[in-house]
Formats: C-alpha cells, structure tokens, sequence
C-alpha cells in the first residue's frame, strides 16, 4: 500500500484529501505543518511515495518550500501554493515533481495521487 504525507495548515484540506486517498486505498498521515511532515519520515520503515505539502495557509511559504526543496532528491514533492503568491526567485527549478496552484479541485487532487501513486 503506498504511503502520503500530506501537510497543510487548512485543516479542511488535510481531512479532507487524507480520507479520500484512504478511501481509495492509500495509506495517508496527515499533518499541519511541513516540518511535522518531515519531522515524521525519520521513524518511518520506509519513505512515502509521495509528500504532498499544502503552503496557502503557511505564514511563512518560502521557509516552507525551500524545507521541501532539499527532500526533492529523495522524494517526490508535490506543492500547493495561492495563485496570487509572490515568491523572490523561480520555484519551478526546485526540483518538485508538481506545482499546483489554488483553486483546486480536490477530487481531481486526489485522482493525480492516486496515478502517482501506482494505483
């Protein structure tokens, strides 16, 4: 069974992903914050297929992305940023497997994880 991280300060968001993807057979752990995401990897037997990191409601988005930035070698990050957000440098060169911005359409969030995933 594959395993998501997923992490967003909106917590609708979270809930709301995390019981689509386990609904749809994925082992999904959900948290606030990217750094708790992270934080968890380190008592994980093995590391997720995906992370997916929701920075909309971050206060702090560019402390958030450049976080994910230094996983991109090791895993496949997924960022979900506002459409209206400013950021000092181009963040497509990162290394992230996705960037999405918001509006989104969960259902069809939840679909591409699945398709990443495997299943």
């Amino acid at each position: 069974m594959p395993h998501v991280l997923l992490a967003s300060g909106d917590w609708h968001f979270r809930a709301l992903v995390r019981a689509q993807l386990i609904e749809e057979g994925i082992e999904a752990e959900a948290h606030e914050t990217a750094r708790e995401a992270l934080n968890g990897i380190t008592g994980l037997r093995k590391l997720p297929a995906l992370i997916v990191a929701d920075l909309a409601g971050s206060p702090h988005p560019a402390a958030g992305i450049d976080l994910l930035a230094r996983w991109t070698p090791i895993l496949p990050v997924w960022i979900v940023l506002p459409h209206t957000m400013k950021v000092d440098r181009p963040i497509e060169h990162l290394g992230f497997d996705r960037v999405i911005y918001r509006p989104l359409d969960l259902a069809t969030l939840v679909q591409e994880i699945k398709e990443r995933s495997g299943l």
